[in-house]
């Protein structure tokens, strides 16, 4: 099972240590309606079960820019940096029925969900809720977001106050989404060089031939020991809590206590990626915000198959930044990371083991 927060910044804060604060005692209840919700949606799923094809196809957005904004030596900024490396690369599964009717789809892409920021008084759920919006009334089927590998990435327009901007970030997608769905061939089909044809030019044409899909499905975990950076402990935290009256820095501190707690005192922490194979595409799920150079690894070692990378799934460990990126300790993500250079570095070379066996299976 894979549980994956494609998650937004305009959301409530569900954690049960804040329910003694202002509309805290929503928070259980909200809880219990998103696991039933969840459970439900399984339950449907398992009840309409039926002989289906995922045809995989990729296409581009442009809405993701990187935010490792660094002005000085002394100026580290998490926004828009106009002249960093940003993954654009959006994944599309198309999923039809015998009659090759569409009856849901999944969009992959990688982009933190931060189109509003603090002038927002809403509940939001950010450039998401417009993507599907499009997708689901261009296809007539449920559309699932899948979060990419977005530790590096935000919108161009970010923490804004006005909804609409939320929204038009998702048409942004969701367009782009539809793009690639209308440009993809009938399912079992690929485009097959057919004859040559006289004209001013001899003329090549290429016809779309079935080709029967892969029938694969597998399910195993990628996992690697991946060793802590000094960190501060709980007494450590706590102190500096005493003392704090800022809120922003009291809200960074809380979330730094709620991870020291989960971490326990050892040195090291394992992480376990899930993995599924759905004929020719992967879905792999790190319980983690890995950067995106993650999920631009894993495609170019393995060009052949669909690769879709979630973050945040089956649990969060933070941050996997690329090892250079550890030297501009000012970045927020470095700030917090628990892990030592070269640890993102290490999940993809054990993930990437993982892939290549079940290719060569």
């Amino acid at each position: 099972l894979i549980v994956h927060m494609g998650h937004t910044h305009s959301g409530p804060i569900t954690n049960l240590q804040n329910v003694d604060r202002a509309g805290g005692h929503l928070i259980p209840a909200y809880r219990e309606h998103v696991i039933a919700a969840a459970a439900q949606a399984i339950g449907d799923a398992k009840a309409n079960l039926q002989p289906a094809t995922v045809t995989w196809s990729t296409g581009s957005c442009r809405l993701a820019r990187n935010r490792d904004l660094v002005l000085d030596s002394e100026t580290f900024l998490c926004g828009v940096n106009p002249e960093g490396e940003s993954d654009d690369t959006l994944l599309v599964a198309r999923i039809t029925d015998a009659g090759d009717r569409i009856i849901g789809t999944m969009v992959n892409y990688a982009c933190h969900p931060v189109s509003l920021g603090g002038g927002n008084k809403l509940i939001s759920p950010d450039y998401i809720g417009g993507l599907r919006e499009i997708v689901e009334r261009e296809t007539g089927a449920p559309c699932i977001f899948l979060h990419g590998a977005s530790g590096d990435l935000t919108p161009l327009r970010s923490y804004e106050s006005d909804a609409e901007i939320a929204d038009r970030n998702g048409r942004q997608i969701g367009y782009a989404a539809m793009s690639v769905l209308t440009g993809m061939l009938p399912p079992q089909h690929v485009l097959a060089f057919d004859r040559i044809e006289e004209s001013g030019a001899k003329l090549a044409r290429w016809s779309p031939r079935r080709r029967p899909a892969s029938t694969r499905l597998t399910v195993t975990c990628a996992q690697t020991d991946l060793p802590y950076a000094d960190l501060p402990s709980e007494a450590e935290i706590l102190a500096d809590l005493a003392v704090c009256t800022e809120r922003y820095q009291r809200e960074r501190l809380e979330r730094r206590l709620m991870m020291r707690r989960d971490l326990g005192e050892g040195t090291g922490r394992r992480a376990s990626l899930t993995i599924w194979q759905i004929g020719d595409g992967f879905l792999v799920a790190a319980p983690a915000e890995p950067h995106s150079r993650f999920q631009v690894d894993l495609r170019q070692r393995f060009p052949r198959h669909a690769v879709m990378a979630l973050n945040i799934a089956n649990g969060n460990i933070g941050y996997l930044a690329p090892a250079e990126t550890y030297g501009k300790p000012g970045l927020y993500q470095i700030k917090i990371s628990l892990f030592r250079p070269g640890c993102l570095e290490q999940v993809v070379e054990e993930t990437a083991k993982t892939l290549q066996r079940l290719t060569n299976g």
